[in-house]
């Protein structure tokens, strides 16, 4: 494992896994917005603080307004401007447990890698590797983790067949080095590996996603149809036929308790000031929607709303609105609204939007495992464009002048990535430098207060074994911890 050497880049909520946190009175960044491309869903938006004055004039600005600038990747080896903290976890053993799912007479079509093979051959080696696989314990796999008040909590998974029968939460004392299990769910009425975890207000929050048929595999029968003298099984794979409960734990009294129902699966929780934002995905609707619960009223309320030009956040405080890209399959120039300002952007698609009082950074998918970052600094007016290596999943998180997140770390002679690890990063997108943190087998990045944290991991697994040549079961890539480091933002 490499020490930190250098700095840099949600993400998101994702996810996070980028949580959201607790607003401080002083923080710099506006909001973080992230979409992505595969869930269909138009350029979204969430709930920002902005100071406001009343003799700030109100900006209205194009792309005319801003002079492209290319700047260069530099990606530096000297020491980065922060102090990074760090603990040893290499020592933290969750066990090893035999998901459910592997107990049972289907646990073929229960593998969320599954192979009709023609030749026996193969057959014979995907069988092999199969047996092998239900007949091996699972070490437990770290799917998500949030800091705490001196504890770091841990959702384990234990289901390396199809990923969502086993899992368990624990609680981790940092000074103590106290490991405790807190909540535990195992059972094949269980039906989602998209893990969501946060920490607020004395509670964890979580979902649990259950099936509401019988259902054994991702493909799942939905009705017959007489066709002539024979019958044709309708088959669908949407999540219409599941139900998610976020449910919280009270960290003081130990108390379980139902926050709300949603219909489908969970897949990211955002924290603002006062509520919680919950996404979910239906599998009768084409698009994510969202929900928001109140910390003070317990109540559920309709947070995001869709129209034809975008998600729009209509939550407690002050809004971004990002409209454009990807609506209804038609991809559309991206425009940022804040209070002080609105930016239309020739852009029409992205992965990331980030905002800020003076800037706003656009972050898309490139070729090759690069993606491109445009800055558009209001101050200077200037379009600052950098090529990096991106970030992936909710492994973004927003500071005051850049961006902290990770990805892939190493990409080839050829510009190939390579898969031999993930980079937790510093990127400054103004400046255009890159600092690397630290290299590991994967990593997850949260943002607590004016304080960073990110867990290195190591010991991840693919499902592919290079014996066989066979791909079977489930895997995030994702081990056990291997160590904890942070540094303050101010």
């Amino acid at each position: 494992m490499k020490k930190a050497i250098a700095v840099f880049a949600v993400l998101a909520l994702l996810s996070s896994m980028c949580a959201c946190e607790d607003k401080p009175a002083e923080s710099e960044p506006i909001g973080e917005i992230k979409t992505s491309s595969d869930t269909e869903v138009p350029t979204g938006s969430v709930s920002v603080e902005v100071e406001t004055s009343a003799e700030q004039e109100y900006l209205e600005l194009t792309e005319d307004d801003f002079t492209l600038v290319e700047l260069n990747h530099d990606v530096t080896e000297s020491s980065p401007p922060i102090d990074i903290h760090s603990v040893d976890l290499s020592d933290l053993d969750f066990g090893k447990r035999i998901s459910p799912c592997k107990l049972t007479e289907y646990y073929d079509d229960y593998a969320i890698t599954k192979h009709d093979y023609t030749d026996t051959d193969s057959k014979d080696k995907y069988d092999s590797y199969l047996k092998k696989l239900i007949d091996t314990p699972c070490e437990g796999m770290v799917e998500k983790a949030v800091y705490s008040d001196g504890k770091y909590f841990f959702l384990v998974n234990y289901d390396d067949l199809c990923g969502c029968h086993d899992w368990s939460i624990y609680s981790y004392d940092i000074e103590k080095g106290d490991l405790k299990e807190l909540v535990s769910y195992t059972g094949t009425e269980y039906g989602s590996s998209s893990f969501s975890l946060m920490v607020t207000h004395g509670k964890l929050f979580y979902p649990v996603t259950y099936y509401t048929g019988d259902k054994k595999s991702e493909t799942y029968i939905t009705g017959l149809v007489n066709v002539g003298e024979s019958k044709t099984f309708i088959v669908s794979g949407n999540d219409s036929y599941k139900k998610s409960v976020v449910l919280s734990f009270d960290l003081a009294t130990g108390e379980e308790e139902e926050v709300g129902t949603f219909d489908g699966t969970v897949l990211m929780m955002e924290e603002t000031e006062k509520s919680l934002n919950i996404s979910y995905h239906s599998g009768t609707n084409k698009y994510v929607m969202w929900k928001e619960y109140d910390f003070v009223t317990k109540e559920l309320s309709d947070c995001h709303t869709i129209d034809g030009s975008g998600v729009k956040v209509l939550c407690d405080g002050i809004s971004a609105e990002i409209t454009g890209g990807n609506e209804n399959g038609k991809y559309t120039p991206i425009t940022v609204k804040t209070p002080n300002y609105t930016i239309s952007t020739d852009l029409i698609d992205c992965k990331e939007v980030c905002v800020w009082k003076d800037k706003v950074s656009i972050i898309t998918e490139g070729a090759l495992g690069m993606s491109w970052m445009y800055t558009y600094d209001i101050k200077s007016r200037e379009k600052l464009k950098l090529q990096f290596g991106g970030f992936g999943g909710d492994n973004t998180v927003q500071t005051s002048d850049g961006l902290i997140g990770g990805g892939v770390s190493l990409v080839g002679m050829d510009g190939l990535p390579l898969i031999n690890g993930n980079s937790i990063s510093y990127v400054n997108p103004v400046l255009g430098i890159e600092y690397n943190l630290e290299t590991c087998d994967d990593c997850l990045v949260n943002k607590i207060g004016d304080a960073v944290y990110y867990l290195t991991i190591s010991g991840g697994r693919t499902t592919y074994d290079e014996e066989s040549g066979i791909n079977v079961g489930y895997s995030t890539r994702k081990g056990l911890p291997d160590k904890l480091c942070w540094f303050e933002l101010k």
